[in-house]
């Protein structure tokens, strides 16, 4: 499971870093069309982090309902 939550954790990290460049980008445009399709790229990657996430809270849930059968 702990390789599982360094993988999540880098994955998130990566979608962290596209989505601040992605906001940057956005900053940068000189109309509002571009500006508009750079953040709902941006909202792509926020939507990505939250299913992950969501999947993730899921998965540790799992576990510890496995981990808190064996125990009782």
């Amino acid at each position: 499971m702990l390789e599982k939550c360094w993988k999540k954790y880098d994955f998130l990290q990566r979608e962290l870093s596209t989505l601040e460049a992605a906001f940057r980008h956005a900053d940068a445009q000189p109309d509002e069309e571009s500006y508009t399709r750079c953040m709902q790229q941006g909202l792509m990657h926020l939507l990505t982090m939250q299913s992950t996430l969501e999947y993730f809270v899921i998965d540790v849930r799992a576990e510890l309902a496995e981990l808190e059968e064996k125990i009782l």
